[in-house]
């Protein structure tokens, strides 16, 4: 045959039979199946995990876990019920120096959940365990809420001018007229570095055990890390979570 000239059905000189072109279409076949598969699968664990970052911009990570009266450690499950002696805390870290804030809402009424005061620190190259003493977020309560952690440039105006009203809000009495108002401008004040996004776009939640491949052996202490959720961050746009928790009754 002549160079460059090739007949259907051949490969070189060796004839190619049809049983043989449908094997090899098959075998195609699945392979873009198998190669679909472990993409899709790709995308499930990064959803899960909240895992939808530039890890080449700056990010801040989180997890909510619970402390129980034992002392043991546990991610927390938005689905759980606990009882009085457990306690809310959130594990944090940064790639870049920021400040953190936190905020947990009713969503029924906009007032401070479970009488959670809201917290504001510096994040350096350490990690943050919070809340600070004597600020305590006890689970008692099977109160609803939205949890708000908000990433932002600590040279910022509105970080500061957010850090001042949360140090004010350590001293206001639970039950007074002046901690609602100051709530609902920290509302305010952390919902404004969103404008233009969605706020259902923020939604996160924290991976369990069973979404990790099971549970967790052969340390003492929580490896919170595997259960944080990540948040790019700039100087130009903040990075907010938010955690939610509804009781069975809402969703039905």
């Amino acid at each position: 045959m002549g160079a460059g000239l090739s007949i259907p059905g051949s490969v070189g000189d060796r004839a190619v039979s049809p049983i043989m072109i449908r094997w090899r279409t098959g075998t195609l076949a699945v392979r873009l199946i198998e190669i679909g598969a472990v993409l899709l699968l790709t995308l499930v664990v990064r959803t899960v995990l909240g895992d939808k970052i530039d890890p080449r911009k700056p990010y801040g990570r989180v997890c909510l876990s619970v402390v129980t009266g034992s002392r043991s450690e546990a991610a927390f499950d938005a689905k759980a019920a606990y009882d009085g002696d457990d306690r809310l805390i959130i594990h944090l870290d940064t790639t870049e120096p920021c400040t953190a804030v936190t905020l947990a809402l009713d969503p029924t009424n906009g007032h401070l959940a479970n009488g959670w005061r809201p917290q504001a620190v510096d994040l350096s190259e350490q990690d943050v365990v919070l809340p600070q003493k004597p600020v305590v977020w006890s689970l008692a309560s099977t109160q609803e809420f939205d949890f708000y952690v908000l990433f932002l440039d600590s040279g910022s105006s509105d970080a500061r001018e957010i850090k001042g009203l949360v140090k004010a809000m350590e001293t206001s009495k639970s039950d007074s007229q002046l901690l609602s108002v100051q709530t609902t401008k920290l509302h305010e004040l952390l919902t404004r570095q969103l404008a233009g996004t969605e706020m259902s776009s923020h939604s996160a939640a924290i991976p369990l055990p069973e979404q990790l491949g099971g549970a967790l052996r052969g340390s003492d202490e929580f490896p919170w890390r595997r259960f944080s959720v990540r948040v790019n961050f700039s100087q130009a746009q903040v990075g907010m979570l938010i955690f939610s928790r509804r009781s069975l009754e809402s969703k039905q």
